[in-house]
């Protein structure tokens, strides 16, 4: 299977390849009769290469690959969503009518506060347009540092592997995702820009599974003090990286 999938990336490589050579045939010359089917053919190769291409690399895969270069497709773990196109109040009004109902006690009233008060600080950015994002999530073993290792630590560790910062809109979709139970036992924290809550204090956003429904937290996140040892952090892996 693998040598197939070289194989396939060989062949994509020798058509875009073809492609650059009859682009640079054409250029200069001039828009007539006889260069109409040269253009089309043109065209119709460029769509031929970008459906292979997403073929060949397709979110899966192109996991799997980066997974493999590090050595931890056993240990992380991949999960696909959607992102973008909202305004906080429609992912407010989303929060309050699927978190707000199921909240039980005092701590979890707190939190839920918490939550709407980090959507309406100026640091929170949504992304503008709807968009796939590839996620990763890791803790701190599966990429070779200690339990004890801090938010500062993890996300140097992420940035070395390729990986980028996950939008903190993310943690509403996730919430309403099916994610492996041992995963969710600890809770996902996302690797995201942080931002200060009403203290001052570094805040991510998180999610957990709590009587059965997936339910957003905050957490302190200090850059400097050890993070919670057995957490998976997820982080973006960018569309379009080389992996191979």
């Amino acid at each position: 299977m693998q040598n197939r999938c070289h194989d396939a990336a060989d062949e994509l490589q020798s058509l875009k390849n073809l492609k650059a050579q009859l682009d640079a045939s054409s250029r200069g010359a001039e828009d007539t009769g006889q260069f109409k089917d040269l253009h089309k053919l043109q065209g119709e190769l460029e769509m031929a290469i970008e459906s292979f291409d997403e073929m060949i690399n397709g979110s899966e895969i192109r996991y799997k690959r980066w997974a493999r270069k590090y050595e931890i497709l056993n240990k992380a773990f991949w999960i696909e969503t959607l992102v973008g196109g909202f305004k906080k109040d429609e992912l407010k009004a989303e929060f309050v009518k699927r978190q707000l109902p199921y909240v039980h006690d005092e701590d979890e009233e707190k939190n839920a506060e918490a939550v709407l008060q980090m959507l309406e600080k100026k640091e929170f950015e949504l992304v503008s347009h709807r968009k796939k994002l590839d996620l990763v999530a890791i803790n701190a073993a599966a990429i070779g540092l200690a339990k004890n290792a801090t938010p500062e630590e993890i996300y140097q560790k992420a940035e070395e592997m390729g990986l980028g910062l996950c939008p903190p809109e993310a943690a509403f979709q996730l919430s309403a995702k099916s994610t492996p139970d041992f995963v969710m036992l600890f809770g996902l924290r996302l690797g995201m820009r942080q931002i200060p809550d009403a203290k001052g204090r570094s805040t991510v956003l998180g999610v957990e599974r709590l009587r059965g429904r997936g339910m957003i937290f905050t957490s302190w996140e200090e850059p400097h003090t050890p993070s919670s040892a057995d957490s998976y952090w997820v982080f973006v892996l960018p569309r379009g990286q080389k992996t191979i």
